[in-house]
């Protein structure tokens, strides 16, 4: 299991460099969620693949719901 610090997952979901239509879009790709948490891309799907982080998958992309990076700020743990 990876370890994020609370405080750095809330500093990423609460800053925002520049807004823009995806601020507003309720999922993120992996590398937009990479990004946002200061990790590595690879670090995020090892997360999804462990099912650390919730995902979901629309037809071949895999997206990540907004309110998971939430979950996972709060410590709670994602549904099987």
């Amino acid at each position: 299991m990876y370890y994020i610090s609370k405080s750095k997952l809330k500093e990423a979901l609460m800053t925002k460099k520049q807004y823009s239509k995806k601020d507003d879009a309720l999922t993120m790709t992996v590398d937009e969620v990479a990004e946002a948490l200061g990790v590595s891309k690879y670090l995020v799907w090892e997360m999804v693949r462990r099912n650390e982080i919730r995902s979901i998958k629309l037809g071949k992309l895999r997206r990540i719901p907004r309110t998971a990076l939430t979950e996972l700020l709060e410590g709670k743990k994602p549904n099987s």
